[in-house]
């Protein structure tokens, strides 16, 4: 409710929040949704989005809502890449952005032959070619990270670019498995 994202508000000490996102389809997220829109348009957010909803449930709220989310949050790695939402976010024009865009880590990931080929031919890291994989693709990546070289790191992947070969060998390392859910 609106009081609610007045004392987050009152909390973090500002003013408007940059985005905001409904996490899971739990409960009465429509009415929820309803509430993001409210304080969207009341000015005290400047975007509002979903995170980890199916295709079927992000529709539901599009069929529902006045203003269509900005940001579609979801699991996206090239073991799992969210092909579906991608899909479907790119013909609504909402900006998919992606968490555990490097597998959570995975040494498996970071380790895959096809991955540290593609890296070791452009002088970069596996995490550096999975993180512009992802960039080439549309999709906004929230690697994490803490420490200071490797945020160093995921940021210097705008100075190459991967071909067309390199983009579909990544694409077809897909498994459709989620290290999540």
């Amino acid at each position: 409710n609106e009081a609610a994202i007045d004392g987050t508000l009152q909390r973090l000490g500002v003013d408007t929040i940059d985005l905001m996102i409904l996490h899971h389809p739990v409960n009465n997220y429509l009415y929820a949704y309803g509430m993001l829109e409210r304080a969207y348009k009341a000015g005290k957010l400047r975007a509002i989005g979903l995170s980890n909803f199916p295709v079927e449930k992000l529709r539901e709220v599009l069929d529902h809502c006045e203003i269509p989310p900005m940001v579609m949050q979801v699991e996206g790695h090239p073991y799992y890449p969210a092909e579906a939402v991608k899909h479907f976010c790119d013909e609504h024009r909402i900006q998919l952005q992606c968490w555990y865009p490097l597998g959570h880590g995975s040494s498996q990931l970071l380790q895959d032959p096809v991955i540290g080929d593609i890296a070791q031919a452009h002088g970069k890291s596996a995490a550096q070619v999975v993180l512009r994989w992802q960039l080439q693709r549309g999709i906004v990546c929230i690697p994490k990270s803490t420490k200071r070289e490797r945020m160093e790191q995921n940021f210097n992947v705008f100075d190459f670019a991967l071909s067309q070969e390199d983009m579909d060998a990544i694409a077809a390392l897909d498994t459709g498995v989620s290290s999540f859910f």
